[in-house]
């Protein structure tokens, strides 16, 4: 299981700009919520972009200022993973 913490920027939406940028998984989800489930089970996923009024959910293996831009939409969140890092098994 992996451990993230998102960062958030409402009325933000990412987007590729640049041929190096991996194509997204697009899921429809019910909420927010779970857009960063969506993030979680996808070991790949450092950006979600969840656009509330269609509820679909992007899911990216790029950060932005990597391959993408952030611009200006309403009704967007976008969250950038950080950490991510599984926990230690103990041993």
């Amino acid at each position: 299981m992996r451990s993230l913490t998102f960062t958030q920027m409402i009325d933000t939406k990412y987007q590729c700009t640049s041929p190096g940028c991996s194509p997204s998984t697009i899921v429809t989800v019910l909420s927010l919520r779970y857009c960063q489930i969506a993030c979680l089970a996808d070991a790949q996923c450092r950006t979600a972009s969840f656009s509330q009024s269609i509820s679909q959910c992007e899911l990216f293996v790029n950060i932005p200022g990597e391959y993408g831009t952030l611009s200006e939409e309403a009704n967007v969140v976008t969250m950038i993973a950080i950490g991510g890092r599984q926990p230690s098994s103990g041993k």
